[in-house]
């Protein structure tokens, strides 16, 4: 019988140990995701915009592009600020600080200015003679 009562508590002990444990190092392992759009003012979706995720010491997390309907998303991100930079030929890059949590989804809508065409002219000339008379 006593040996019946020591299982018992040594299990329910066990069981509890397990219950506090298993939650807390989930936690600690936990990571999001970004997910986001790119559009142009005019609310229209941008296709093959390259997509950097960026953390506060400058490191690129990862690269993308976004998809068709401009659609990108980086998944497995430990949480913590980031930047999400998006850049494209014809549009001014531009940068959206995101934050991520932990088991959590950042959605990012990032708008895209169209580029005004930078024109340069250059003029020469060469300089005439003129002959007294």
């Amino acid at each position: 019988m006593q040996f019946l009562k020591t299982s018992i508590e040594v299990i329910g002990a066990l069981v509890m140990l397990l219950v506090f444990i298993v939650p807390a190092s989930a936690q600690v392992g936990a990571r999001g995701g970004v997910e986001g759009s790119v559009q142009d003012a005019s609310g229209a979706r941008v296709a093959s915009v390259r997509v950097s995720l960026v953390n506060a010491q400058q490191l690129i997390l990862g690269n993308t592009e976004s998809d068709a309907t401009g659609r990108f998303s980086f998944a497995d991100v430990p949480p913590g600020t980031y930047e999400v930079r998006a850049a494209r030929v014809g549009f001014r890059d531009r940068r959206v600080p995101v934050l991520v949590t932990a088991g959590g989804e950042a959605d990012v809508s990032v708008v895209l200015e169209v580029n005004a065409l930078a024109e340069e002219v250059t003029i020469t000339a060469e300089t005439g003679r003129v002959e007294g008379t």
